[in-house]
């Protein structure tokens, strides 16, 4: 599949490596006449790169956007959202149908999100997990999930969507049952789940029963990533229906499909 360029991805680290080197420069709040030169010399490898002025740019309005709302520029921020609308742009470049599990497992594993982004969208609810919305389109939806010790949920699966859930902090105990607990989601697990600490992934297939729990004494929290229909309405600490996109880019997934044409030109 001729796939957008990976900006994170191991293919492209010149790439990546300029563009978080000049997010980096362009958001410290003074600037040394090494600093300044730097950013001229990458500005000027921006003329003869296509892939590199587009990203720079992209770079660009998010910092625009900070600082018209009087915010400080925050290079987590930035480096972040970009690595999520490229994951956005990889997932859609092609019909969803055609995004394979190996594909999706591959593109998220590089999507690569800072910590300090990450910990403004942790939340807790005392009587279930909290779920909290960072990204969403009509093809893809970002979300963390607090579960305090004891929550989880029953077997189930996500119908045609594709799912990746990343341990961020805490032990999660996960399992694929067997097909009857499928039929009787509220059946008691009939042997133990795999137990995923840290930095671990799981990614779940279209139509494949799993389920998940926090049997640990801590806090679990898990980041999610969900290619296809949107998780339903409960336990979302905000509505998703107004999430905020970390980026600043439209919701829409023509939006997002108008801009990958342009790519193509």
């Amino acid at each position: 599949m001729n796939y957008h360029v990976n900006l994170f991805g191991g293919s492209e680290q010149q790439l990546a490596k300029l563009v978080t080197e000049y997010c980096r420069l362009v958001t410290q709040p003074e600037l040394s006449s090494e600093d300044a030169q730097s950013i001229t010399e990458i500005l000027s490898y921006s003329r003869y790169d296509q892939e590199l002025n587009y990203w720079l740019s992209q770079a660009d309005q998010l910092i625009d956007y900070q600082l018209s709302t009087g915010a400080i520029p925050d290079y987590d921020l930035v480096v972040s959202s970009l690595s999520i609308k490229n994951l956005a742009y990889n997932l859609t470049r092609v019909p969803s149908h055609q995004v394979t599990f190996e594909t999706f497992k591959e593109l998220v594993t590089q999507t690569k999100l800072k910590h300090r982004f990450l910990d403004q969208y942790i939340s807790f609810n005392e009587q279930h997990f909290s779920r909290k919305a960072i990204f969403q389109t009509t093809a893809l939806t970002i979300y963390m999930i607090g579960w305090r010790p004891g929550q989880g949920t029953t077997a189930h699966h996500h119908g045609q969507s594709l799912d990746a859930i990343f341990v961020y902090k805490g032990e999660m105990t996960h399992r694929f049952p067997n097909q009857d607990e499928c039929l009787e989601p509220d059946k008691m697990p009939s042997r133990p789940g795999e137990l995923f600490g840290e930095n671990e992934l799981v990614c779940i297939d279209r139509k494949q029963c799993h389920l998940m729990a926090n049997n640990s004494s801590k806090n679990l929290v898990t980041l999610h990533f969900r290619f296809g229909t949107p998780p339903d309405n409960i336990n979302w600490v905000t509505n998703i229906s107004e999430c905020k996109p970390a980026a600043i880019w439209s919701n829409s997934n023509a939006h997002i499909e108008e801009i990958c044409s342009l790519m193509n030109a």
